[in-house]
């Protein structure tokens, strides 16, 4: 029986004189904390209707301290804040809100990679200010002596894997140094950016509407989103026309555990004999096939009438090739196109808005750099590229961080088939290299790029640190920030021929007119069976999900 009026003052009475509230919470943030206990108060008590009313309260007031963060804070701030919107989503399932559980899933979802994009912010650290100026050249100072000190004391090794340049025999004393560069490099860099951009206006943000995502899907496309509730998960499906939820029979936990296997068989692959590989394939398949029952098999009655997929994942999900599942006849990839995004928040940018802001005099531009000839197929391989696009290719000592500033604002599509190297410790020193140094994320965000496609044919240029509001951190995020529509990135280490013969036919297939998303698919199908198209031969070992599966698209999956 619902509680009546005057129990709700008693209640709050009684959670405003809770000392939790008075001592244990900021002061700033009492307001929020006194109506999620409330709403938790009433929900034990078996009124949803009252609980679901102060939880729109408590996320009202989140919402307005949000917006008092500076742009690179959002993330940070909503940390300790996500269980609030786990109990709404929750809530508004079982009184049968699907669509409300969606709007307030992805209020936790990438939202400052939504707000970077919907105001359109500038990161550039210029010297937008006369009094930044010294700011500006302490910054330029410390990443070129930065720079200067990674290039001395890197020592690559000969491995034909994108992403083995490391520093063994590094030492400590050199390694702190460049820890702490990096450290103030981050603080100043950010700092910079508050002073240039200030506060976003103090707007409350609203629960992103469905329906403008509902507007994007072609009829033949369907988006899959999902959504950690402490170790429950959720699945989304969103079509054109409606939204359903279903509770999944798989626990967060027991993902986490097949993932671990799947990634220990991927990283035993490149140290195993041919005749292995066979062995290694049927387990991946039997991992692969476990995470389809738990992930994808109770949605597959609703996603059979579609030919497209878009994958929302969360939190630990990012790391999982969805692509690759396996149903124990045939991986997702050989059924449907698929294509990823951080959030569904994100379709109507990547769609509608940034393909259209591209310069008539859009070009394409490959880099290709063999770290000392150590890649020889990344150089080919960025030659083909550009070949097959009608593009430049700049190659070995041409292929620069200066060189790209230069033709970052024209490109249409922008390739860079090189050395990747991930920073799950610093993600803005996640990077790529090139002729004369390593293009970071931080680099990355400073550049004016409004390209259809930008693909980062390196390892592990698709691996994120995951912050506070599933916030991707890493070299993805930085791309789309700056306008970029579709992102291609690899999850894992990729060996340098593979990758040569899988972009080779990805290019080809986009040169003869096929969509992003087709082109990438067909790639890897023709890589997984062998095909002369892909340059391999029919028995040639890459039928492992190894060879052909790490590369995944983030965003618009449409034409160039």
């Amino acid at each position: 029986m619902f509680a009546q009026p005057h129990e709700h003052r008693n209640a709050r009475e009684q959670f405003s004189a809770h000392p939790s509230t008075t001592t244990a919470v900021a002061q700033p943030e009492q307001g929020y904390y006194s109506h999620y206990q409330l709403g938790n108060h009433f929900k034990q008590s078996g009124n949803p209707i009252q609980a679901q009313i102060e939880y729109q309260a408590a996320i009202r007031e989140v919402e307005q301290l949000r917006a008092q963060c500076v742009i690179d804070q959002r993330a940070h701030f909503l940390l300790d804040k996500q269980k609030l919107y786990e109990e709404m989503v929750d809530l508004c399932l079982n009184l049968q809100q699907p669509a409300e559980a969606l709007a307030y899933a992805e209020m936790v979802k990438s939202r400052t990679l939504h707000d970077l994009l919907a105001m359109q912010m500038d990161l550039e650290t210029q010297v937008q200010n006369p009094a930044n100026k010294s700011w500006v050249a302490t910054l330029r100072n410390l990443r070129q002596f930065h720079a200067q000190l990674v290039e001395s004391y890197q020592e690559p090794t000969q491995s034909t894997i994108r992403g083995d340049i490391v520093a063994p025999s590094q030492p400590p004393a050199i390694q702190r140094v460049i820890t702490y560069f990096e450290q103030r490099i981050t603080t100043l860099w950010q700092n910079l950016v508050a002073r240039n951009v200030g506060h976003l206006p103090k707007t409350v943000s609203q629960p992103i509407p469905v329906l403008a995502v509902q507007t994007c899907l072609q009829p033949d496309t369907v988006l899959v989103e999902y959504f950690v509730i402490q170790d429950k998960l959720i699945a989304f499906v969103v079509t054109p026309e409606q939204v359903y939820a279903q509770r999944l029979p798989v626990t967060l936990a027991q993902v986490q555990r097949l993932l671990r296997f799947l990634q220990l068989n991927l990283k035993t692959v490149p140290q195993s004999a041919p005749e292995h590989l066979e062995n290694l394939t049927h387990n991946a398949q039997q991992l692969l096939a476990q995470l389809y029952d738990g992930l994808f098999a109770p949605l597959q009655e609703r996603l059979a009438p579609y030919q497209q997929l878009i994958i929302v994942p969360h939190g630990p999900l990012h790391q999982l090739p969805f692509h690759a599942l396996h149903d124990g006849q045939a991986y997702l990839v050989e059924r449907y196109a698929v294509n990823y995004l951080p959030c569904a928040s994100l379709l109507p940018y990547c769609t509608q808005t940034r393909p259209q802001r591209l310069p008539k005099e859009a070009t394409a531009v490959a880099l290709g750099y063999s770290a000392g000839g150590r890649l020889p197929h990344a150089v080919t391989e960025a030659k083909q590229v550009a070949a097959l696009t009608q593009g430049e290719a700049f190659l070995e000592e041409t292929a620069t961080i200066a060189r790209l500033r230069q033709v970052a604002a024209t490109c249409r599509l922008l390739h860079l088939s090189t050395h990747g190297n991930f920073r799950d410790d610093n993600p803005l020193f996640s990077g790529l290299a090139l002729a004369d140094g390593w293009l970071t994320s931080l680099d990355i965000f400073e550049m004016r790029l409004r390209a259809s496609l930008v693909t980062l044919s390196a390892c592990q240029t698709g691996r994120h640190v995951i912050g506070g509001g599933d916030e991707l951190l890493g070299l993805i995020r930085a791309l789309l920030a700056t306008g970029t529509a579709t992102v291609v990135g690899g999850l894992w280490a990729v060996e340098d021929r593979a990758t040569a013969c899988l972009m080779t036919c990805f290019y080809g297939k986009l040169a003869d007119g096929s969509t992003k998303g087709e082109a990438l698919r067909h790639a890897q199908l023709a890589l997984l069976k062998g095909s002369h198209e892909a340059g391999a031969k029919a028995d040639a070992p890459y039928r492992h999900p190894y060879f052909w599966a790490p590369f995944f698209l983030m965003g618009d999956a449409g034409a160039l």
